[in-house]
């Protein structure tokens, strides 16, 4: 089985039960809850990805990609030395750096928060621009009626059957 319609074809064959009964919107929903407990459970490195981007002098914010999920990392890079911000808390960052908007010429970054789905909050607050390294987990394309196959699909197809037939 390496594709969509393999899975639906022997999903039906192993519970000896037809598309009146495993609809393939059934079925959609069982895939969909394999491919987020894999998600959760398992450190695949398929779900690593790296990007890269550039903090702005007075802006405290980051936006993430939009395949982001969840971050590994950050680091800043300044003259080739990568420096790793500690992730903390939105109230311990308002607390440290109550004015999103002044910067300090003598210190560089030190801590990111997760802002809200789209963003991080950087402090202190960069007073020019620095090149940052994101390592994050993102969630890949999912298998359906038109993406037929994916790596989960093609590299473990036993675990998407099983976990859809449980």
């Amino acid at each position: 089985m390496t594709d969509y319609s393999d899975l639906l074809t022997n999903v039906r064959n192993y519970t000896e039960t037809s598309s009146d009964v495993l609809s393939d919107a059934v079925i959609n929903t069982f895939i969909v809850n394999v491919e987020n407990k894999l998600f959760k459970e398992v450190d695949l490195s398929y779900y690593r990805k790296y990007d890269t981007a550039n903090l702005t002098a007075g802006n405290a914010f980051l936006s993430l990609p939009g395949d982001w999920r969840a971050t590994r990392f950050l680091q800043i890079v300044v003259s080739d030395v990568r420096t790793t911000l500690l992730q903390k808390d939105i109230s311990f960052m308002t607390e440290y750096w109550p004015d999103r908007t002044s910067s300090d010429a003598t210190v560089y970054p030190k801590y990111y928060a997760d802002w809200d789905q789209d963003t991080h909050y950087i402090a202190p607050t960069p007073n020019t621009a620095v090149a940052v390294e994101l390592a994050y987990l993102r969630m890949p394309d999912r298998l359906s009626a038109s993406d037929t196959s994916t790596w989960i699909s093609l590299n473990a197809p036993n675990v998407l059957l099983y976990g859809c037939i449980l």
